[in-house]
Protein backbone atom coordinates (compact mmCIF):
# COMPACT_ATOMS: atom_id res chain seq x y z
CA UNK A 1 0.00 0.00 0.00
CA UNK A 2 1.30 3.43 -0.95
CA UNK A 3 0.70 6.44 1.22
CA UNK A 4 -0.26 9.81 -0.18
CA UNK A 5 -0.26 13.19 1.51
CA UNK A 6 -3.05 12.05 3.72
CA UNK A 7 -3.89 11.04 7.21
CA UNK A 8 -4.91 7.57 6.09
CA UNK A 9 -4.34 5.14 3.29
CA UNK A 10 -6.32 3.41 0.59
CA UNK A 11 -4.83 1.40 -2.22
CA UNK A 12 -6.33 0.30 -5.50
CA UNK A 13 -4.96 -3.23 -5.79
CA UNK A 14 -1.78 -1.95 -4.18
CA UNK A 15 -1.47 0.77 -6.81
CA UNK A 16 -3.86 3.67 -6.24
CA UNK A 17 -3.21 5.08 -2.82
CA UNK A 18 -5.55 7.91 -2.12
CA UNK A 19 -7.27 9.36 0.90
CA UNK A 20 -6.84 12.18 3.37
CA UNK A 21 -9.15 12.09 6.32
CA UNK A 22 -11.01 8.80 6.15
CA UNK A 23 -9.91 5.19 5.97
CA UNK A 24 -12.09 2.61 4.25
CA UNK A 25 -12.75 -0.19 6.65
CA UNK A 26 -13.73 -3.58 5.29
CA UNK A 27 -14.16 -7.12 6.61
CA UNK A 28 -11.32 -9.54 6.09
CA UNK A 29 -13.35 -11.41 3.51
CA UNK A 30 -15.64 -8.93 1.79
CA UNK A 31 -18.83 -10.24 0.22
CA UNK A 32 -18.97 -9.80 -3.53
CA UNK A 33 -21.70 -10.38 -6.06
CA UNK A 34 -21.72 -11.02 -9.77
CA UNK A 35 -23.29 -9.09 -12.61
CA UNK A 36 -27.03 -9.47 -12.82
CA UNK A 37 -27.55 -10.06 -9.09
CA UNK A 38 -28.92 -7.00 -7.34
CA UNK A 39 -26.87 -4.63 -9.51
CA UNK A 40 -29.36 -3.66 -12.23
CA UNK A 41 -27.14 -5.47 -14.70
CA UNK A 42 -27.94 -8.25 -17.11
CA UNK A 43 -25.66 -10.62 -18.93
CA UNK A 44 -26.56 -11.34 -22.56
CA UNK A 45 -24.88 -14.31 -24.14
CA UNK A 46 -21.22 -14.22 -25.07
CA UNK A 47 -18.88 -11.52 -23.85
CA UNK A 48 -19.31 -8.41 -25.94
CA UNK A 49 -22.70 -9.40 -27.41
CA UNK A 50 -26.22 -8.51 -26.33
CA UNK A 51 -29.80 -8.72 -27.43
CA UNK A 52 -31.28 -5.76 -29.26
CA UNK A 53 -32.86 -4.46 -26.05
CA UNK A 54 -29.88 -3.52 -23.91
CA UNK A 55 -30.16 -2.73 -20.22
CA UNK A 56 -29.39 0.80 -19.11
CA UNK A 57 -26.10 -0.44 -17.66
CA UNK A 58 -24.76 -3.13 -19.95
CA UNK A 59 -21.73 -5.36 -19.38
CA UNK A 60 -19.57 -5.39 -22.53
CA UNK A 61 -16.43 -7.01 -21.10
CA UNK A 62 -15.53 -8.74 -17.84
CA UNK A 63 -12.96 -10.85 -16.06
CA UNK A 64 -10.51 -8.07 -15.16
CA UNK A 65 -8.32 -7.75 -12.07
CA UNK A 66 -8.55 -4.21 -10.74
CA UNK A 67 -9.70 -2.32 -13.84
CA UNK A 68 -8.42 1.14 -12.97
CA UNK A 69 -8.45 2.83 -16.39
CA UNK A 70 -9.82 2.32 -19.91
CA UNK A 71 -9.18 3.85 -23.32
CA UNK A 72 -9.98 3.13 -26.96
CA UNK A 73 -7.45 2.75 -29.74
CA UNK A 74 -7.90 4.07 -33.26
CA UNK A 75 -9.07 0.65 -34.45
CA UNK A 76 -11.88 0.51 -31.91
CA UNK A 77 -10.09 -1.91 -29.60
CA UNK A 78 -10.55 -1.32 -25.89
CA UNK A 79 -7.48 -1.11 -23.64
CA UNK A 80 -7.89 -1.91 -19.95
CA UNK A 81 -5.36 -1.28 -17.18
CA UNK A 82 -5.57 -4.25 -14.80
CA UNK A 83 -3.91 -2.67 -11.80
CA UNK A 84 -4.08 -5.75 -9.57
CA UNK A 85 -1.86 -7.80 -11.88
CA UNK A 86 0.13 -5.10 -13.69
CA UNK A 87 -1.25 -5.89 -17.12
CA UNK A 88 -2.65 -3.87 -20.01
CA UNK A 89 -5.27 -5.95 -21.78
CA UNK A 90 -6.62 -5.30 -25.27
CA UNK A 91 -10.24 -6.30 -25.84
CA UNK A 92 -12.13 -6.86 -29.08
CA UNK A 93 -15.68 -5.92 -28.11
CA UNK A 94 -17.09 -7.64 -31.22
CA UNK A 95 -15.70 -11.06 -30.36
CA UNK A 96 -14.98 -10.67 -26.65
CA UNK A 97 -11.38 -11.76 -27.15
CA UNK A 98 -8.88 -10.62 -24.50
CA UNK A 99 -5.22 -10.19 -25.44
CA UNK A 100 -2.42 -9.34 -23.03
CA UNK A 101 -0.86 -6.24 -24.60
CA UNK A 102 1.76 -5.59 -21.91
CA UNK A 103 2.53 -7.45 -18.68
CA UNK A 104 4.59 -7.15 -15.50
CA UNK A 105 4.09 -3.38 -15.18
CA UNK A 106 4.77 -2.65 -11.55
CA UNK A 107 2.39 -0.11 -10.04
CA UNK A 108 0.22 0.18 -13.15
CA UNK A 109 -2.63 2.65 -12.69
CA UNK A 110 -3.64 4.90 -15.61
CA UNK A 111 -3.41 4.54 -19.36
CA UNK A 112 -4.35 6.40 -22.51
CA UNK A 113 -4.18 5.60 -26.20
CA UNK A 114 -3.64 8.64 -28.39
CA UNK A 115 -1.63 10.06 -31.21
CA UNK A 116 1.62 9.05 -29.58
CA UNK A 117 0.60 5.45 -28.91
CA UNK A 118 -0.05 3.88 -25.51
CA UNK A 119 1.06 5.73 -22.38
CA UNK A 120 0.69 4.49 -18.82
CA UNK A 121 1.52 5.56 -15.29
CA UNK A 122 3.19 3.31 -12.74
CA UNK A 123 2.42 5.14 -9.53
CA UNK A 124 5.06 5.37 -6.82
CA UNK A 125 7.64 2.56 -6.87
CA UNK A 126 9.66 2.35 -3.65
CA UNK A 127 13.41 2.07 -3.71
CA UNK A 128 15.17 -1.29 -3.71
CA UNK A 129 18.76 -2.29 -3.05
CA UNK A 130 19.49 -1.91 -6.75
CA UNK A 131 17.32 1.06 -7.75
CA UNK A 132 16.09 4.35 -6.26
CA UNK A 133 12.44 5.18 -5.77
CA UNK A 134 10.68 6.35 -8.90
CA UNK A 135 7.27 7.41 -10.28
CA UNK A 136 7.40 6.79 -14.02
CA UNK A 137 5.35 7.82 -16.99
CA UNK A 138 5.99 5.10 -19.55
CA UNK A 139 5.30 4.54 -23.23
CA UNK A 140 4.27 1.03 -24.22
CA UNK A 141 5.54 -0.14 -27.58
CA UNK A 142 3.46 -2.29 -29.93
CA UNK A 143 5.38 -5.39 -28.84
CA UNK A 144 4.50 -4.77 -25.17
CA UNK A 145 7.91 -3.50 -24.11
CA UNK A 146 8.05 -0.23 -22.19
CA UNK A 147 10.16 2.91 -22.19
CA UNK A 148 10.36 5.44 -19.36
CA UNK A 149 9.43 8.87 -20.70
CA UNK A 150 9.84 10.79 -17.44
CA UNK A 151 10.35 10.19 -13.74
CA UNK A 152 7.79 12.41 -12.05
CA UNK A 153 9.21 11.78 -8.59
CA UNK A 154 12.39 13.58 -9.64
CA UNK A 155 10.32 16.56 -10.75
CA UNK A 156 8.40 16.60 -7.47
CA UNK A 157 11.57 16.48 -5.40
CA UNK A 158 13.05 19.43 -7.29
CA UNK A 159 10.00 21.63 -7.84
CA UNK A 160 7.32 20.57 -5.30
CA UNK A 161 4.47 22.45 -7.09
CA UNK A 162 1.99 22.33 -4.21
CA UNK A 163 4.58 23.60 -1.73
CA UNK A 164 3.80 21.09 1.00
CA UNK A 165 6.43 19.82 3.41
CA UNK A 166 8.18 16.81 1.88
CA UNK A 167 9.56 15.37 5.09
CA UNK A 168 12.91 15.54 6.83
CA UNK A 169 14.24 12.88 4.44
CA UNK A 170 12.12 12.96 1.25
CA UNK A 171 13.81 9.94 -0.31
CA UNK A 172 12.98 7.83 2.73
CA UNK A 173 9.61 9.19 3.95
CA UNK A 174 8.33 8.09 7.31
CA UNK A 175 4.68 7.27 7.88
CA UNK A 176 4.02 10.85 8.98
CA UNK A 177 5.78 12.44 6.02
CA UNK A 178 4.70 13.37 2.53
CA UNK A 179 4.45 10.52 0.03
CA UNK A 180 5.65 12.80 -2.74
CA UNK A 181 4.38 11.32 -6.00
CA UNK A 182 1.81 8.82 -7.23
CA UNK A 183 1.01 9.40 -10.93
CA UNK A 184 -2.46 8.04 -11.57
CA UNK A 185 -4.25 9.31 -14.70
CA UNK A 186 -2.75 10.10 -18.10
CA UNK A 187 -4.00 11.97 -21.18
CA UNK A 188 -2.09 11.84 -24.48
CA UNK A 189 -2.62 14.91 -26.67
CA UNK A 190 0.14 14.24 -29.17
CA UNK A 191 2.12 17.42 -28.53
CA UNK A 192 2.15 16.68 -24.79
CA UNK A 193 1.04 14.09 -22.26
CA UNK A 194 -0.79 15.29 -19.16
CA UNK A 195 -0.45 13.31 -15.95
CA UNK A 196 -2.60 13.67 -12.84
CA UNK A 197 -0.24 13.02 -9.93
CA UNK A 198 -2.42 12.05 -6.98
CA UNK A 199 0.50 12.11 -4.56
CA UNK A 200 2.07 15.39 -5.64
CA UNK A 201 -1.34 17.10 -5.91
CA UNK A 202 -0.73 18.44 -9.39
CA UNK A 203 -1.20 17.90 -13.10
CA UNK A 204 2.05 17.78 -15.05
CA UNK A 205 2.68 18.29 -18.76
CA UNK A 206 5.30 16.04 -20.35
CA UNK A 207 6.70 16.76 -23.80
CA UNK A 208 7.38 13.92 -26.30
CA UNK A 209 11.04 14.25 -25.33
CA UNK A 210 10.35 13.91 -21.60
CA UNK A 211 10.54 17.53 -20.44
CA UNK A 212 8.22 18.03 -17.46
CA UNK A 213 6.44 21.25 -16.50
CA UNK A 214 3.65 22.08 -14.08
CA UNK A 215 0.28 22.54 -15.78
CA UNK A 216 -2.02 22.83 -12.74
CA UNK A 217 -1.59 22.64 -8.97
CA UNK A 218 -4.99 22.88 -7.24
CA UNK A 219 -5.23 24.35 -3.78
CA UNK A 220 -6.18 22.29 -0.75
CA UNK A 221 -9.85 21.90 0.03
CA UNK A 222 -10.57 24.04 3.09
CA UNK A 223 -14.36 23.99 3.39
CA UNK A 224 -16.87 21.61 4.96
CA UNK A 225 -15.32 18.56 6.58
CA UNK A 226 -11.87 19.76 5.45
CA UNK A 227 -12.00 23.11 7.23
CA UNK A 228 -9.03 23.33 9.58
CA UNK A 229 -7.97 19.73 8.96
CA UNK A 230 -4.27 19.20 9.76
CA UNK A 231 -1.97 18.35 6.87
CA UNK A 232 1.77 18.07 6.22
CA UNK A 233 2.50 21.55 7.58
CA UNK A 234 0.72 24.46 9.21
CA UNK A 235 0.89 26.49 6.00
CA UNK A 236 -1.27 24.00 4.07
CA UNK A 237 -4.28 23.01 6.20
CA UNK A 238 -7.28 21.20 4.80
CA UNK A 239 -7.69 18.17 2.56
CA UNK A 240 -5.41 17.38 -0.34
CA UNK A 241 -7.14 17.72 -3.73
CA UNK A 242 -5.64 14.40 -4.99
CA UNK A 243 -6.03 14.67 -8.81
CA UNK A 244 -7.24 11.34 -10.20
CA UNK A 245 -8.84 11.89 -13.63
CA UNK A 246 -8.28 13.76 -16.89
CA UNK A 247 -10.47 14.49 -19.91
CA UNK A 248 -10.74 16.90 -22.84
CA UNK A 249 -13.94 18.85 -23.40
CA UNK A 250 -15.54 19.66 -26.77
CA UNK A 251 -13.78 23.07 -26.87
CA UNK A 252 -10.40 21.62 -25.94
CA UNK A 253 -10.49 22.60 -22.28
CA UNK A 254 -8.97 20.16 -19.80
CA UNK A 255 -11.11 18.64 -17.05
CA UNK A 256 -9.51 17.28 -13.89
CA UNK A 257 -11.22 15.24 -11.19
CA UNK A 258 -9.90 15.24 -7.63
CA UNK A 259 -10.65 12.68 -4.95
CA UNK A 260 -10.61 15.31 -2.21
CA UNK A 261 -9.25 13.05 0.52
CA UNK A 262 -12.42 10.94 0.66
CA UNK A 263 -13.97 13.55 2.91
CA UNK A 264 -17.70 13.96 2.20
CA UNK A 265 -18.38 16.58 -0.49
CA UNK A 266 -14.66 17.40 -0.76
CA UNK A 267 -14.12 16.00 -4.25
CA UNK A 268 -13.90 18.45 -7.13
CA UNK A 269 -13.85 18.73 -10.90
CA UNK A 270 -11.92 21.63 -12.42
CA UNK A 271 -12.34 22.96 -15.95
CA UNK A 272 -9.05 24.44 -17.12
CA UNK A 273 -7.89 26.55 -20.03
CA UNK A 274 -6.19 24.13 -22.41
CA UNK A 275 -3.06 26.27 -22.77
CA UNK A 276 -2.56 28.05 -19.47
CA UNK A 277 -4.15 25.68 -16.98
CA UNK A 278 -6.07 28.57 -15.44
CA UNK A 279 -9.30 27.56 -13.72
CA UNK A 280 -12.48 28.41 -15.63
CA UNK A 281 -14.99 26.57 -13.51
CA UNK A 282 -15.17 24.28 -10.48
CA UNK A 283 -17.81 21.72 -9.54
CA UNK A 284 -18.07 20.63 -5.90
CA UNK A 285 -20.47 18.62 -3.75
CA UNK A 286 -18.85 15.41 -4.96
CA UNK A 287 -17.40 12.51 -2.98
CA UNK A 288 -14.49 10.21 -3.95
CA UNK A 289 -14.25 11.48 -7.55
CA UNK A 290 -11.92 9.12 -9.38
CA UNK A 291 -12.57 9.51 -13.11
CA UNK A 292 -14.02 12.16 -15.42
CA UNK A 293 -15.35 12.27 -18.99
CA UNK A 294 -17.03 15.02 -21.01
CA UNK A 295 -19.69 14.58 -23.67
CA UNK A 296 -19.99 16.52 -26.91
CA UNK A 297 -22.86 18.50 -25.39
CA UNK A 298 -20.66 19.58 -22.48
CA UNK A 299 -22.15 17.19 -19.93
CA UNK A 300 -19.58 16.19 -17.32
CA UNK A 301 -19.51 12.62 -16.01
CA UNK A 302 -17.77 11.83 -12.72
CA UNK A 303 -17.18 8.44 -11.09
CA UNK A 304 -17.68 8.53 -7.32
CA UNK A 305 -15.71 5.43 -6.44
CA UNK A 306 -16.80 4.74 -2.86
CA UNK A 307 -20.02 6.77 -2.69
CA UNK A 308 -22.40 5.34 -0.08
CA UNK A 309 -19.74 3.22 1.66
CA UNK A 310 -19.84 3.63 5.44
CA UNK A 311 -16.21 3.41 6.64
CA UNK A 312 -17.42 2.75 10.17
CA UNK A 313 -19.52 -0.29 9.28
CA UNK A 314 -17.42 -3.49 9.30
CA UNK A 315 -20.28 -5.40 7.67
CA UNK A 316 -20.79 -3.02 4.76
CA UNK A 317 -20.81 -4.65 1.33
CA UNK A 318 -18.25 -2.71 -0.74
CA UNK A 319 -19.64 -4.09 -3.99
CA UNK A 320 -22.71 -1.90 -3.53
CA UNK A 321 -20.78 1.37 -3.19
CA UNK A 322 -20.21 3.94 -5.89
CA UNK A 323 -22.09 5.75 -8.64
CA UNK A 324 -21.57 7.95 -11.69
CA UNK A 325 -22.70 11.58 -11.61
CA UNK A 326 -23.89 13.38 -14.73
CA UNK A 327 -23.68 17.17 -14.57
CA UNK A 328 -25.64 18.68 -17.46
CA UNK A 329 -24.61 22.02 -19.01
CA UNK A 330 -27.45 23.70 -17.08
CA UNK A 331 -26.08 22.28 -13.81
CA UNK A 332 -28.72 19.60 -13.28
CA UNK A 333 -27.33 16.46 -11.69
CA UNK A 334 -28.48 12.89 -12.18
CA UNK A 335 -26.91 9.62 -11.08
CA UNK A 336 -26.33 6.12 -12.44
CA UNK A 337 -25.88 3.11 -10.08
CA UNK A 338 -22.56 1.83 -11.39
CA UNK A 339 -20.72 0.15 -8.53
CA UNK A 340 -17.11 0.91 -7.59
CA UNK A 341 -16.51 2.85 -10.83
CA UNK A 342 -13.06 4.24 -11.57
CA UNK A 343 -12.14 4.72 -15.23
CA UNK A 344 -14.47 6.57 -17.60
CA UNK A 345 -14.27 7.25 -21.32
CA UNK A 346 -16.62 8.24 -24.13
CA UNK A 347 -16.31 6.51 -27.48
CA UNK A 348 -18.57 7.28 -30.46
CA UNK A 349 -21.00 9.04 -28.14
CA UNK A 350 -21.29 6.13 -25.69
CA UNK A 351 -20.17 6.36 -22.06
CA UNK A 352 -18.00 3.46 -20.90
CA UNK A 353 -17.04 2.84 -17.27
CA UNK A 354 -15.23 0.30 -15.17
CA UNK A 355 -17.32 -1.45 -12.53
CA UNK A 356 -16.23 -3.35 -9.41
CA UNK A 357 -12.87 -1.72 -10.12
CA UNK A 358 -11.43 -2.14 -6.65
CA UNK A 359 -12.95 -5.36 -5.33
CA UNK A 360 -9.38 -6.63 -5.21
CA UNK A 361 -8.85 -4.24 -2.29
CA UNK A 362 -10.84 -6.65 -0.16
CA UNK A 363 -9.09 -9.87 -1.09
CA UNK A 364 -6.82 -11.52 -3.64
CA UNK A 365 -7.24 -10.77 -7.37
CA UNK A 366 -10.69 -12.05 -8.24
CA UNK A 367 -11.18 -11.13 -11.93
CA UNK A 368 -14.57 -9.60 -11.11
CA UNK A 369 -14.03 -6.13 -12.57
CA UNK A 370 -16.09 -5.23 -15.62
CA UNK A 371 -16.45 -2.64 -18.34
CA UNK A 372 -20.00 -1.40 -18.86
CA UNK A 373 -21.81 1.01 -21.13
CA UNK A 374 -24.04 3.52 -19.36
CA UNK A 375 -26.98 4.86 -21.35
CA UNK A 376 -28.92 8.06 -20.74
CA UNK A 377 -31.80 6.12 -19.21
CA UNK A 378 -29.47 4.86 -16.45
CA UNK A 379 -29.37 8.34 -14.89
CA UNK A 380 -32.01 9.45 -12.40
CA UNK A 381 -32.43 12.00 -9.62
CA UNK A 382 -30.56 11.45 -6.35
CA UNK A 383 -28.86 13.15 -3.40
CA UNK A 384 -25.90 15.47 -4.05
CA UNK A 385 -22.46 14.88 -2.59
Amino acid sequence: MIRLRTGSTIALSGVLAVGVSLALAAPAAAHTTSAGSDHSLQWHGKRGHSHSSKPAINVVASGFNGASSIAFGANGKLFVAEAAIGQITKVDLKTGAHTAFATNIQGLSGLDVGRGGVYATQGYIPETQSAPATAPLIKVRSNGSTKVVADLLKYELKHNPDGQFQGADPLHPAETDDSLSNPFAVLDQGFRVLVADAGANDVLAVSPHGKVTTFFAPRNITTGACAGAPNNDAQHPGCDPVPTGLAVGPNGDIYVSGLGAEAPNAARVWQLDKWTGHVKRVWGDLTDATGVAVGNDGSVYVSELFYGQDPEDPNADPSKAGRIVKIAPNGKRTYAPVHLPAGLTINCGTLYATQFSVLDLFGPPSAQAQVVTVSKKAFAAGPRG
